[in-house]
């Protein structure tokens, strides 16, 4: 969901939407807890945002807001990881004029897109209002606010993005971020840099940043070979295993 809090609006230069907008990551750019943040090299300003993620439990479609509760499995958190250079399409002003904003790399990018540490069962949090939501960067606060501060809730993103399309279980909806981070104030994460997402009831979604995309295909290895083990064998290292 594109900015769906106040502040945010201002850092992104842009107006809070006339009803929800949303964009596309694509399954490549999951990424587990404890995974590192690559720092793709061809972008320069990579950034954070805190989210709280809704994990769709049945599937529907045309989905009243009213009933958009029923559809909700649980809730988790997301760090939206973002190419602010490759979003905005920097150097090249008539991009944005003629196509818009390049979501697809801007946000898309292979492990871009941290979830966990875990899912809250909606039937242990029916609604996730308020809950304090912060972000750390090497222990500096650097995003803060309520999930009380949503412009448009839940219901109201629920029933706009099942409009003529069916959510399945197991689809996650990210609900957007607050101000702060890098497109406030020029400071974009580095190599090295601890980002720790904390949402209450949920917990801290903790990820390190690193230049070598070799690093990250290291961390998921044991992921892809678990995945290939007889049928029958469960892996516990993982709370939450994308």
């Amino acid at each position: 969901m594109v900015v769906n809090y106040y502040g945010h609006d201002i850092d992104a230069k842009v107006k809070v939407p006339a009803k929800p907008f949303f964009f596309q990551k694509p399954a490549s750019c999951v990424a587990n807890p404890e995974d590192p943040i690559t720092k793709h090299p061809i972008s320069s300003k990579l950034d954070h945002e805190i989210e709280i993620g809704v994990v769709i439990g049945e599937t529907g479609r045309d989905i009243p807001s009213e009933l958009a509760y029923d559809y909700v499995g649980a809730y988790t958190i997301i760090n939206d990881v973002s190419y602010r250079d490759l979003q905005m399409n920097e150097g090249l002003d008539d991009l944005n004029k003629s196509y818009g904003k390049n979501w697809t790399q801007g946000k898309g990018l292979d492990f871009s897109c941290p979830m966990g540490p875990l899912v809250v069962l909606a039937d242990e949090m029916d609604q996730p209002y308020p809950l304090s939501m912060t972000c750390k960067v090497n222990g500096v606060v650097r995003q803060k606010a309520s999930t009380q501060e949503m412009i448009y809730k839940i219901p109201a993103l629920i029933a706009e993005i099942s409009r003529s399309m069916t959510l399945h279980p197991g689809d996650v909806i990210a609900t957007g971020t607050c101000a702060g981070g890098g497109l406030q104030d020029g400071k974009f994460l580095e190599p090295g840099d601890i980002v720790e997402c904390e949402i209450e009831r949920i917990g801290v979604l903790r990820n390190k940043v690193t230049a070598h995309i070799e690093q990250v295909l290291t961390a998921r290895m044991p992921i892809r070979q678990a995945r290939s083990s007889p049928r029958g064998e469960v892996d516990r290292r993982s709370n939450m295993d994308y």
